[in-house]
């Protein structure tokens, strides 16, 4: 187990805290400035990664931006001390930019729809686990214990219907970037710190001439085993012409 601290998410709680603050402000230019519209007239380019922050100032999204900051506090947690922060951010603002990018090309033509809020990079984060610890037991909200692979088609499931209400292909927009989510965690991927691309290059490099060794090795070793076979195919013939010669 990594150092129990968590100051990746601890700083992201942090901040998307004070965007849903300032976006209390009358007149506040957070919704309007970090939402990604799909209307190709209002899209900015920068809101395929930011609009996470972007939250409607109003209480009727109070409670339920409270119970998402404690579940990125859980899972974003245990994310955080599972991989490492270049691994963390870049799974953060990939996700962000994956799940934009599939919503906004499915909402194409549809009237008044935008995305907005952390709901899709957490659900992310949440698959990304249960493709990596399938198994591990966990207690969801603190109080039903279930396993990962449960949580994560919980989230699935959750997340369609959350997204997808009313317009089933808004749901499975949101959701189909959910299993790449899993094929990542499933084949345990990660960024190393600390290397760099001379480093991963040398490696390949290596990589790719055990490889050729190998290659040659099990060549040369088909090539000697062809040479036996045809050498006691010869002595066989030998054997034979001898047989016959003395039974003349």
């Amino acid at each position: 187990m990594k150092n129990s601290s968590q100051p990746l998410t601890l700083g992201l709680l942090v901040s998307l805290a004070v965007a849903f603050v300032v976006s209390w402000i009358p007149n506040s230019p957070v919704m309007a400035s970090l939402a990604l519209f799909t209307d190709p007239g209002a899209m900015r380019p920068w809101a395929f990664l930011t609009y996470p922050w972007a939250v409607p100032g109003n209480g009727n999204a109070l409670f339920f931006y409270l119970l998402m900051g404690l579940w990125l506090w859980g899972i974003g947690g245990q994310l955080e001390r599972a991989t490492n922060a270049r691994t963390y951010i870049v799974l953060w603002l990939g996700a962000a930019l994956v799940h934009g990018l599939t919503y906004s090309v499915v909402a194409q033509g549809m009237q008044n729809v935008f995305l907005a809020g952390p709901g899709l990079p957490i659900a992310f984060f949440a698959v990304y686990l249960g493709g990596r610890y399938p198994q591990q037991a966990i207690s969801f909200f603190g109080v039903i214990p279930m396993t990962m692979k449960i949580v994560a088609i919980l989230v699935a499931v959750l997340t369609f219907f959350g997204y997808g209400t009313g317009a089933p292909m808004l749901g499975l927009a949101a959701v189909a970037p959910l299993a790449l989510a899993w094929g990542l965690g499933s084949r345990q991927w990660q960024l190393h710190p600390g290397r760099s691309r001379a480093d991963i290059k040398f490696e390949r490099k290596k990589e790719a001439e055990f490889d050729q060794f190998r290659d040659e090795v099990r060549r040369r070793e088909i090539e000697r085993e062809e040479k036996e076979r045809l050498r006691r195919l010869f002595e066989s013939s030998l054997d034979d012409g001898d047989d016959s010669a003395k039974s003349r």
